[in-house]
């Protein structure tokens, strides 16, 4: 199913950021892992590559950005605790 999207004209130019797409997909910003979650978006957006090694570089870099354990990201944001089934 597509997701659809409409814009206001004085949005046309701005551009979609991570945290910006993850609010109109009814997300807030007060569940846990949501700022996490819209860091790792921005590092794939910029380095594609990063899926790839998720679990070994995405999940230490993240935890050390938010100076954690690199324990935490991950049980934040597991598909087992996914934020889209909250």
């Amino acid at each position: 199913m597509p997701l659809v999207y409409y814009v206001s004209d004085l949005e046309k130019n701005g551009t979609l950021d991570a945290e910006r797409l993850l609010r109109l997909l009814g997300l807030s910003g007060k569940l846990s892992g949501f700022y996490y979650t819209v860091y790792m978006l921005e590092q794939v957006q910029e380095k594609p590559e990063c899926i790839l090694l998720i679990t070994k570089r995405l999940y230490r870099q993240t935890a050390q950005h938010f100076h954690t354990s690199s324990g935490c990201v991950p049980a934040e944001i597991s598909p087992k605790n996914s934020l889209l089934k909250r």
